[in-house]
């Protein structure tokens, strides 16, 4: 009877210890990609933080980080993971506004985790390092909010 036991327990024990997978992380970098005329101020509000970015007309702004793979997946790239709440801003006229994420992964949010599904988002390597890439387009302009007063 013991003997039945320690060789469960051992099983089990050993089991437990190769279902289990390391975190890896890799260089990773979130390119925001700015295909309008306008400048743009890009703002995503975390828990106890806003992160804010410039990004001049028809220029390209990248923000290094990480992204992990194995037991979790997600990334460090200016903000970790998805938050809720995101502006775009253009010019100080007009304004996108992402509040949470879409139910549809194929619709544009720029406060998405890269590594999830879509969100405009593309990945792509370059030299070992991931590349994120979200691009903000004249429809994106087109489709954001004239700012009251202008």
């Amino acid at each position: 009877m013991i003997n039945s036991f320690t060789f469960c327990l051992s099983l089990t024990l050993i089991l437990f210890v190769s279902c289990s997978e390391d975190v890896s992380k890799h260089a990773s970098i979130r390119r925001i990609i700015n295909q309008t005329e306008h400048s743009i101020q890009i703002e995503v509000f975390g828990d106890n933080e806003i992160f804010t970015y410039q990004v001049e007309g028809m220029d390209t702004l990248n923000i290094t980080g990480y992204c992990t793979s194995g037991i979790e997946t997600y990334c460090v790239l200016g903000w970790a993971s998805d938050l809720a709440f995101a502006n775009i801003i253009f010019d100080s006229e007009r304004i996108q506004k992402f509040e949470n994420l879409p139910d549809d992964p194929t619709k544009k949010s720029i406060n998405a985790d890269p590594t999830g599904s879509d969100y405009g988002y593309s990945r792509s390597e370059e030299n070992g390092i991931r590349i994120y890439t979200y691009i903000v387009s004249q429809e994106d302009y087109d489709n954001a909010e004239p700012i009251s007063g202008q």
